[in-house]
């Protein structure tokens, strides 16, 4: 028999299932089985236009989406986006992070991170009566997040901004002047909360909810003989092994690490079935990408990171990072924005080909859009390997692991049911990304 509590507190809709036989959990499982279909919505289309649709996928990460979808057609293509365009999207990577990594940490986490430190679940009204101050500027981070998304994508959600081959428009220098001073905000805020978070890391003890181990982490990174590149857009597709090896390859081969069998939506991959692949914040800083340039900031990161190794928890604090280090590489990109003529039209040439790949560090993690081309121009086969879905193996472990050793102990099945529901939240799953999977059931009557 099993038992399906809705999962709350997430971007999206789910579920946790609970499979019982003689009254002991033999498995959890988080499910998505909402179906949306937007490879099959891809298929036929313009490769030019796909980048668009492709923002629709998600309100939150719609700009990755979209710069994912154009780095994929611009590899078809054999064009080059200048480098103008280039620094564009990842301020405008910026401001979704922010925007998304923010909501995430206060609205959804935070409930929980009080739980943790202080053994008190406090509701966002409890919230705002204990301090008034670390409220509103988890709002002003929302803010400020959604503001630089409007300025760089051409509207609030879903960009318009970015086109192969180069940049539909230019911001105004007002407007580019108005982004600097919104992002130094960005980042005295994040570098304010972050500090007063990893004081609670400090005085706390990891709790065993959320530890991990045998985990292969995936993230797009430069390898050590590579040039330094823009962080969450460019490098090889990376992964670190349990060992601490590191392989990287081109995004090209990224079907080496991860792929989808015809006719399928579950992803394969050559991982020894004890082992689950990470992304996101943890696995980029585990790879390098994610890096705190502030001295007495990273010791206070890395002396918080030895305490909680191998702890999910410490996701939270990393998606603090995240926000600051984003904000001070896109100041340090603004002024590369203009200066260059948008290409609107890109075309063809010599180097084109009738497949492409892009991949992009959505805030959640690795994102790939692989694209097959028809002679037509028309997308003829769209796969697209989503952050959420990647880590959903690694989510269905932990809380079976848990949720068994929970039981084990004695717990009420409520509390049993508290702590499935926090340990989905760490890795701020994004249903809408993620939903454009086959439903089990359907996959198993192919």
């Amino acid at each position: 028999m099993s038992n399906v509590d809705i999962c709350t507190r997430i971007e999206g809709h789910a579920t946790i299932e609970y499979v019982v036989a003689k009254n002991e959990i033999t498995a959890v499982n988080f499910k998505t089985d909402a179906f949306r279909g937007f490879e099959d919505i891809l298929r036929g289309k313009l490769a030019t236009d796909v980048p668009r649709i492709a923002s629709r996928i998600c309100g939150l990460c719609h700009a990755s989406q979209a710069i994912a979808s154009v780095r994929a057609v611009e590899d078809i293509l054999g064009v080059t986006p200048p480098a103008a365009a280039r620094a564009m999207r990842a301020v405008l990577m910026c401001g979704e992070l922010v925007k998304s990594n923010a909501m995430h940490f206060f609205f959804q986490g935070y409930p929980d991170i009080s739980s943790v430190f202080h053994g008190k679940t406090l509701g966002l009204e409890e919230l705002i009566r204990k301090d008034p101050a670390f409220t509103a500027s988890m709002f002003e981070l929302v803010k400020l997040g959604r503001d630089i998304a409007e300025v760089f994508g051409g509207r609030e959600v879903h960009a318009i901004s970015q086109v192969p081959g180069g940049k539909a428009f230019t911001p105004q220098p007002k407007d580019i002047n108005a982004g600097r001073k919104q992002l130094e905000k960005i980042g005295s805020i994040a570098w304010a909360v972050l500090v007063d978070i990893l004081k609670e890391y400090d005085a706390a003890e990891p709790s065993e909810d959320f530890a991990y181990r045998n985990v292969a982490y995936m993230a797009l990174s430069t390898a050590p003989e590579e040039k330094e590149g823009i962080y969450r857009q460019d490098g090889d597709l990376s992964v670190m092994f349990p060992n601490n090896s590191v392989k990287h390859v081109p995004v090209s081969r990224f079907k080496e690490f991860l792929w989808i069998e015809p006719g399928m939506r579950e992803y394969e991959t050559p991982l020894d079935p004890s082992m689950d692949y990470l992304v996101g914040p943890l696995a980029r800083s585990k790879l390098g990408a994610l890096a705190v340039d502030d001295p007495d900031l990273q010791v206070a990161v890395k002396a918080a990171e030895r305490k909680w190794k191998d702890n999910l928890f410490f996701n939270y604090a990393m998606q603090l990072v995240d926000i600051h280090e984003s904000a001070v590489m896109a100041m340090g990109l603004l002024d590369g924005i203009t200066g260059e003529t948008p290409d609107r039209d890109a075309s063809s040439n010599e180097n084109a080909k009738n497949e492409g790949t892009g991949i992009v560090e959505a805030p959640r993690g690795t994102l790939i859009h692989h694209y097959d081309i028809e002679n037509n121009g028309r997308i003829g086969n769209a796969e697209l390997l989503i952050a959420t879905k990647i880590n959903i193996p690694l989510i269905n472990r932990l809380l079976t692991r848990r949720c068994r050793e929970l039981q084990d102990k004695g717990l009420a099945i409520d509390e049993i049911r508290r702590r499935a529901g926090m340990i989905v939240r760490v890795f701020d799953p994004c249903i809408s990304c993620a939903t454009h999977v086959t439903r089990n059931e359907d996959r198993e009557s192919k």
